[in-house]
Order: structure tokens, then C-alpha cells, then sequence
């Protein structure tokens, strides 16, 4: 394993324009976004976002607690909370800042927390920050984790719904099931909301985290579930509460996007009818994919890291933007080619 293979460089993306992105001088389609919907670029929502600036100017100013809190976050949040059915829904400025917060407000020193083993590093981080004691089962493995939770009796577990580097899916009523009153349920919905068609309960789920980097396209992440719990996190989540909320601009484009997936359901259909699409040629191909699930992350597992990024090139010569993904976002000798579907992309 050669220090060059593991060594991280951004790409400057010149210019975006539906599904392609053009790097170096070059125009290639962009199978590394997780904007699976086609939201970041639609013409209504770039608007709303001007509106917003128009109004409220380029930054909100102030955190969350004095007076960086609008009344179009106030009627965004509500609305989330009607489309989800649940309790309460607060915004905060990013995904990684919500994880930060609901595992350092909901967890101490004399905390237990169950954890997938192959959960996002901002779970990780949040728990490492909460200093309570931390298990975690094997990757999907549901008895593990039962038997983790029946012998310990943790006060949080919590796993992603739609795993970002392999696409599978967890069985999250399986998980749910049997569970104690005592156990608070946590689910990084980053990947699965408004890709996935089924609903995630709050009876079921208490707390919910969704990313809106993904299917809506946009920045920042709602924490959504029972009243209690959500104010919880609202009164103690240092990174909640501690840093300049994210610009009204933003939140106006958000609650665009949100009334966007309820009106044009095309969108996740177009996206589902290319996951299958790409899940039966990989099939014809004999790629092994690392999920068979349908979602629009598809990986092909290749072990070593020069020989990814190789492949990357390769296929930037052929016109497609890959993600290599190598160590220490995956363990060793597991790099993998990680290739993001989204609505726009077409068969050909």
C-alpha cells in the first residue's frame, strides 16, 4: 500500500449542469453525487434560493439562539414535521453537526450506545464526544445487535438506514422490534429519504437525522421524532446551539425542494427505474456488486488502492466521474469503485 494511493486531492469542478460536470477542460457524466434527485440544479428551487437572498440578505448573521432563527425556518420545520408525522423537526447546519449533537445531548460518561459497526464517522465522532460506553455489533448482523442490546439495556442505538459506501439497506422494523422502552432508537436516514418508499415510524424510531445534502439536493439536516427528545437535543446540542445558523437563502430553497418531491414523484421513479436498469447490466456484466438493494449507491468492491484509482482515471478517459474509495473510509484492502445513480442519468 503506497503512501500515493492514499493520499486525498480535491477536483475543481469548473461548471455543473444537470448530470454531467465538466473537470480539467472536460465534460463527463457524474456518477459521484448524491444528488439523486436532480434538486440542486432545478430552475424553481435556484430561484426560491435568490428570493431568499433578496429578502434576508447572504448569511443569517447570528446562531440559532439569538437572531439568526427565521419565520420561513420556523414554517419549514413544521412542515417537515406534517410530511414526517412527528412531533417536532429542528434544523441544523449540516449532518455532521446533527450526529455531532443528538449523541452528545442524548449520551454521558454513564451511557451505553449500540452502534453498527460500519456506521458514518459523525456517529462515531458524536459518541467519542459523549464518552459513553460504546458496542457495536457486526455490520447488519440483527442478531448481534439483539443480543448487544438485551445484555446491556443501552440508552441509544442508533445505524444508518442506507449504508453510503455499500447502498444496503437495514432492516429497521427488525431492529425496532424488541427493543426497551429505555432504549432511545437513532436513524441516519442520509441516503434513504426520498429514495426509499417506506415510512420510518416514530413509534418505531424516535429520532430520525436527514442529511439534505442527498435527495434534496441542498445543505444542511433535519432532526425529527418525539417532542421530548427533539427538545432535548435543541436545549443541550452544542453544535446546535453554538454556531451561525445556516443562511435563510438556503432554507427557502430547502422548503422548495420539500414541496418538489411531494408534487413530481417522477423524479424517484426515473431514479428507481435506473437502479434496476444498472443492477441488471452489472448482472449481464458479472460485476459483483456489493448490494443488490435498490439504491442508487452501487459498488464494486477491488481491494487495492493504486488499482482504484487507476480505474477512476480509466474511466475519466471514457467520460464518467467515479468515486475511489480508500482507506480509512473503508477498511483495508477494501477499496472500492463507489458509483452514484441519479434521476437524470439515461440509459444510453
Amino acid at each position: 500500500m503506497t503512501v500515493a494511493a492514499l493520499h486525498r486531492t480535491q477536483v475543481p469542478v469548473q461548471a455543473r449542469f444537470a448530470d454531467q460536470i465538466q473537470v480539467a477542460d472536460k465534460s463527463v457524466i457524474n456518477f459521484s453525487s448524491n444528488d439523486y434527485l436532480a434538486l440542486s440544479t432545478d430552475p424553481a428551487i435556484k430561484e426560491s434560493w435568490v428570493k431568499g437572498i433578496e429578502q434576508f440578505g447572504m448569511g443569517s448573521g447570528a446562531s440559532v439562539c439569538v437572531s439568526g432563527y427565521t419565520k420561513a425556518q420556523q414554517k419549514f420545520e413544521e412542515a417537515c414535521s406534517d410530511y414526517l408525522k412527528r412531533d417536532k423537526t429542528i434544523l441544523f447546519g449540516s449532518g455532521y453537526l446533527a450526529n455531532l449533537g443528538i449523541l452528545s445531548s442524548l449520551l454521558s460518561r454513564h451511557s451505553t450506545v449500540v452502534s453498527d459497526k460500519q456506521c458514518h464517522a459523525s456517529i462515531i465522532d458524536g459518541i467519542q464526544l459523549s464518552r459513553a460506553k460504546h458496542l457495536r455489533y457486526r455490520h447488519q448482523d440483527i442478531k448481534h445487535c439483539q443480543q448487544l442490546c438485551e445484555e446491556n439495556n443501552p440508552d441509544v442505538l442508533v445505524t444508518e438506514r442506507v449504508f453510503s459506501m455499500t447502498g444496503e439497506i437495514t432492516p429497521i422494523s427488525r431492529l425496532a422490534k424488541g427493543l426497551s422502552s429505555e432504549t432511545i432508537f437513532v436513524v441516519d436516514d442520509a441516503h434513504g429519504f426520498s429514495v426509499l418508499n417506506e415510512t420510518l415510524y416514530q413509534s418505531e424510531v424516535p429520532v430520525t437525522v436527514i442529511p439534505l445534502g442527498k435527495a434534496i439536493g441542498a445543505y444542511g439536516a433535519i432532526v425529527s421524532g418525539k417532542a421530548e427528545i427533539i427538545e432535548q437535543i435543541q436545549q443541550r446540542a452544542r453544535s446546535y446551539r453554538y454556531t451561525t445558523n445556516i443562511p435563510p437563502a438556503n432554507v427557502f430553497a430547502l422548503s422548495s425542494a420539500m414541496r418538489t418531491i411531494q408534487e413530481e414523484s417522477w423524479r424517484r421513479q426515473h431514479l428507481l427505474e435506473n437502479i434496476r436498469y444498472f443492477n441488471a447490466c452489472a448482472k449481464d456484466l458479472g460485476l459483483d456488486l456489493l448490494s443488490q438493494d435498490e439504491t442508487p449507491i452501487r459498488c464494486l468492491l477491488i481491494g487495492d488502492n493504486q488499482r482504484a484509482m487507476t480505474l477512476q482515471k480509466d474511466c475519466m478517459v471514457h467520460g464518467w466521474f467515479v468515486a475511489a474509495i480508500r482507506p480509512p473510509t473503508v477498511a483495508t484492502g477494501c477499496a472500492l469503485l463507489r458509483i452514484s445513480l441519479r434521476c437524470d442519468h439515461q440509459k444510453s
